[in-house]
């Protein structure tokens, strides 16, 4: 019985994974369509109905994930050492901020948001600012421990934070190691979030000012 319910859980989250992959499909190709020389160029009509479709796409893919997450109430979420104060997780992203800035690197996945931003910069801001912290954190944080957490305290807290790290590292296309881990710690952190404040919320809105000021370096 356990194992049909983790299939049917996969499945699930297959599903709602090729949402999110057709939402920001159709959100990125009219920005990263004039990057590729071997495709023709669009109309303005033909990227407004795209961004139209990925921006609809993208709010009914948040009401399913949002409506899932909360269906028979939030899962029970207890509290850790690392998930005393909301100010565990900030320091640990400050440490994470100095790291990347004495190590630098640009991983394809910033790469592919350079492109973008020379082509439509507001869409730009739209899709990697707003769009992409709220639906990564929906699936990657909300949605994984809906599905297959029914508690998460102590050890399966680890499990959880571990697994949505890596998952969310694999999502995100990595050059090198190093890359990975940066992606990987991120998730982690992003979860910490969620976790301590028992909220997804905060999650999205760390998420969202991570992407923020990532943006913002790039403008410069």
């Amino acid at each position: 019985m356990k194992m049909l319910s983790f299939l049917k859980n996969l499945g699930l989250l297959f599903l709602y994974w090729l949402g999110f992959q057709i939402a920001v499909s159709l959100l990125q190709f009219p920005l990263l369509a004039p990057t590729i020389a071997t495709l023709p160029e669009l109309s303005a009509t033909a990227s407004f109905i795209l961004v139209s479709l990925g921006t609809l796409a993208a709010v009914a893919l948040t009401w399913l994930m949002w409506r899932k997450i909360h269906q028979g109430g939030l899962i029970e979420i207890e509290e850790t050492p690392l998930t005393k104060s909301l100010w565990i997780p900030f320091v640990i992203y400050l440490v994470f901020i100095v790291v990347q800035m004495i190590f630098p690197t640009v991983s394809p996945n910033q790469e592919n948001v350079q492109k973008m931003m020379t082509s439509w910069l507001g869409l730009s801001f739209f899709a990697t600012v707003i769009v992409a912290p709220i639906l990564e954190e929906l699936f990657f944080r909300g949605l994984l421990a809906k599905l297959f957490f029914s508690k998460l305290s102590g050890h399966s807290s680890l499990v959880y934070l571990l697994t949505s790290g890596f998952l969310f590292s694999m999502a995100h296309t990595s050059a090198t190691l190093y890359q990975f881990l940066i992606y990987l710690m991120m998730g982690v952190i992003f979860g910490l979030f969620y976790l301590t404040k028992k909220d997804i919320r905060y999650a999205i809105a760390m998420h969202a000012i991570n992407n923020l000021l990532a943006f913002l370096l790039l403008l410069l």
